[in-house]
């Protein structure tokens, strides 16, 4: 439990560099606006990256900000980095600063919450009452972790799967992970530069699955002209819940309570290292089935072909209890089987019918207009090869679509395995044109049952924020 004088030590860092527009004013002016800030006497530490001394000098002293410059020797070290690099050494300041102190990590772009601070000290402490103090919370989801409610675990406070992170324009880090977050970005952002600062950052909570949020963001982003130095993802969204009133979460009336604790079990048994039972949906990828859980939080509908033996949707189902499930086999054995084994799942439906009937009969019904589609596609066993008529009925049939395809051939990934004649080329002319195409990125997925199978995501624009670190964007669809 944190009580109200470890909180009392909190400090809040900004980290800003000479540019214009110069937001630094206006963020500094919503800081204040909460007056606890200075009622508190909350120590604000402005980190700049630049050794100019007359930028932001009216602050020095004022309101308790203190002015953090670079000296000379620092300047003249920096000024030869990479500007994403650069950011990494400032956000070490930052944390240099705090020595083991809770702390606030500001952008230097942003508007913050009327009542920051006693919103902030609710979602801490409660979390703290839970037994959690390893954890990273960012204060700004924006669009590319919309708040979902089948994620949530406290009334102050949910829990946001960690591959689809991306952004630090608002962070809380508790003392215990702050070490670990530094040698972080000293590594791999300062020393050598392999990535931006807010993906490095995304990899620890990645490794930790930890990350965590507000039910409400406490932090927003303004800024219309970027810096260069994030990365570049999603454009610049406004949050969906930072001007809505700061309040609880009904847990106790919520319908999404029961897919919540199933969606939180699963991951945990999803990630742990010991578990000796093979997860037999979707390979067994972990990575696979995270990308597909992390979109199916969206969806409401889940479309599958190819229902085999049914382990992948037996696994979606078992996490979403209420959400339509529809699939099809042709295959009369697996048909039984797979209809044997969902025979207790009403919101599953199997169909003994080929995937092209399925999905134009559902078309016909009106399951998919105006829905968001998730879908699995992996209807191309025994030769046939019905792929581009599914890819095609689907992105007609609604424009919030995100499609999974299962046993593609990948450009220069051998280790992934694949199905004969199935690759970017067969579908490549039934991509609409403003359709984002992401592959795999990775060496290897841990506790697969089997060796990795290639795949490949078809997401609408709806979907621009997705951003998971074994994912890769294709700049176009000219394959």
């Amino acid at each position: 439990m944190i009580n109200f004088t470890y909180f009392d030590d909190l400090i809040i860092t900004i980290l800003t560099v000479p540019r214009e527009p110069s937001y630094i004013h206006e963020t500094l002016n919503n800081l204040f606006r909460d007056p606890e800030i200075r009622r508190r006497k909350i120590p604000v530490h402005i980190m700049i990256d630049s050794d100019d001394r007359s930028y932001l000098s009216e602050y020095e002293g004022k309101n308790n900000i203190t002015l953090h410059y670079l000296t000379p020797e620092e300047y003249a070290i920096e000024k030869e980095r990479e500007p994403r690099s650069r950011f990494c050494y400032n956000y070490v300041r930052c944390i240099d600063i705090a020595q083991g102190r809770p702390l606030v990590v500001l952008e230097d772009d942003v508007d913050v919450r009327g009542n920051f601070i006693n919103a902030l000290e609710q979602t801490v402490t409660e979390m703290g009452s839970h037994g959690l103090n390893h954890y990273i919370l960012t204060l700004c989801t924006r669009n590319g972790l919309n708040i979902d409610p089948s994620c949530y675990i406290g009334r102050y406070y949910i829990g946001h799967l960690a591959h689809g992170f991306y952004g630090t324009q608002g962070m809380y880090y508790p003392p215990s992970v702050q070490k670990d977050i530094r040698d972080h970005l000293i590594s791999h952002g300062v020393e050598s530069y392999r990535k931006p600062g807010d993906l490095l950052i995304g990899e620890c909570a990645v490794k930790w699955q930890n990350l965590y949020a507000p039910s409400h963001d406490l932090v927003d982003h303004i800024g219309t002209i970027s810096t260069g130095v994030g990365t570049g993802i999603g454009g610049v969204p406004q949050s969906i819940t930072f001007q809505k009133k700061w309040e609880p979460l009904l847990r106790e009336t919520d319908h999404y309570a029961e897919t919540a604790n199933a969606m939180v079990a699963s991951f945990n048994y999803l990630f742990q290292s010991d578990f000796k039972e093979p997860i037999l949906a979707f390979h067994g990828d972990r990575l696979l089935t995270e990308a597909v859980l992390c979109a199916t939080s969206y969806a409401d509908i889940f479309i599958e072909t190819g229902t085999y033996h049914g382990q992948s949707i037996d696994y979606i189902s078992s996490v979403y209890s209420e959400l339509p499930i529809y699939s099809c086999e042709v295959d009369l054995e697996c048909f039984n089987v797979s209809s044997d084994l969902l025979k207790n799942k009403p919101n599953v439906h199997i169909d003994h019918v080929p995937s092209e009937m399925m999905i134009e009969k559902l078309i016909d019904d009106n399951k998919t207009r105006d829905k968001v589609i998730v879908s699995w596609l992996d209807a191309h066993g025994g030769g046939e090869l019905p792929l581009a008529v599914e890819v095609s009925l689907l992105t007609q049939s609604s424009d919030q679509y995100c499609i999974f395809i299962d046993d593609v051939e990948l450009p220069d990934q051998p280790h992934f395995g694949y199905d004969e004649g199935i690759n970017l080329e067969l579908i490549q002319k039934v991509i609409p044109k403003d359709a984002s195409v992401y592959i795999p990125e990775y060496q290897e997925a841990p506790k697969t049952h089997h060796g990795l199978r290639g795949w490949v995501c078809i997401a609408s624009p709806m979907w621009s924020g997705l951003n998971l670190p074994y994912l890769h964007r294709l700049s176009n669809v000219n394959y």
